[in-house]
C-alpha cells in the first residue's frame, strides 16, 4: 500500500474514516518529523522500495551523532564554565579549547 492509495476516500458528507493502520502511519510520520526529516524524506523512508531509503536513514542518523556529538561538547563547556575560577573565560585555557581559540593572557601591570 503506498502512502497516496491508503488515505480513504470522503463520504458524501465529506468525511473520512480513518483505520487503525492510518493512525499508526501517522505516528510514524510524526516520529519521523520528530528526528528532523523532510516530508520528501518520510515519503521515501515510507517506502521500504526505495532505492535512496537506506541513503535518507543512515545520513540521519549520521547527522544526529554529530549532533550529540555537539551537545555533550556544549555540556561539558557549560558545567565547566559553573566552576570556573577565571576571572575572564578568554583566560581560561578549557573555555578556550572549547572556543577553538588560545587563552589571552593577562596584561602585565605597568
Amino acid at each position: 500500500m503506498t502512502w497516496a492509495s491508503s488515505c480513504p476516500t470522503a463520504t458524501l458528507a465529506g468525511h473520512r474514516e480513518y483505520s487503525a493502520e492510518h493512525v499508526s502511519r501517522l505516528h510514524v510520520l510524526r516520529a519521523c518529523q520528530h528526528v528532523g526529516m523532510s516530508l520528501r524524506e518520510i515519503r521515501v523512508v515510507l517506502d521500504r522500495n526505495a532505492a535512496e531509503r537506506r541513503q535518507i536513514i543512515d545520513r540521519r542518523i549520521d547527522e544526529i551523532r554529530v549532533q550529540r556529538r555537539r551537545l555533550a561538547d556544549a555540556e561539558s563547556f557549560l558545567v565547566h564554565v559553573v566552576e570556573c575560577r577565571h576571572d575572564l573565560l578568554t583566560r581560561c585555557p578549557e573555555c578556550s579549547v572549547f572556543a577553538g581559540s588560545d587563552p589571552v593572557e593577562p596584561e602585565e601591570a605597568g
